[in-house]
């Protein structure tokens, strides 16, 4: 039933480190574009924020540049991930199977 996918699922994560790591990887880039979006949506009340008081325009873009912090943040992680991930097949040379033992 429901228990043995969840158990096979648990297996094939955490038996090879690799897999987990596509695993993060593709949380990270749903994550990512979720904020990208949301990103654009605030950037997009840029106008808005404008006709204000500068302080409502001083925290909108303040929150702007959080958001994108953490985007970038985000960003910059995966694509560490995505740069290791390739290393899956690597292992399986000769000369670097030595490495794995």
């Amino acid at each position: 039933g429901n228990s043995s996918w969840l158990v096979s699922t648990v297996e094939f994560m955490t038996l090879d480190v690799f897999n987990l790591l596509e695993l993060i990887s593709i949380s990270i880039s749903l994550v990512s574009f979720i904020l990208y979006i949301i990103w654009l949506v605030k950037e997009g009340n840029l106008a808005d924020a404008m006709s204000g008081d500068l302080n409502g325009f001083l925290d909108y873009c303040e929150d702007l540049t959080g958001q994108a912090r953490l985007y970038t943040r985000l960003s910059a992680m995966n694509c560490l991930l995505i740069f290791i991930r390739p290393l899956k097949f690597v292992r399986q040379s000769v000369r670097f199977a030595q490495l794995y033992q």
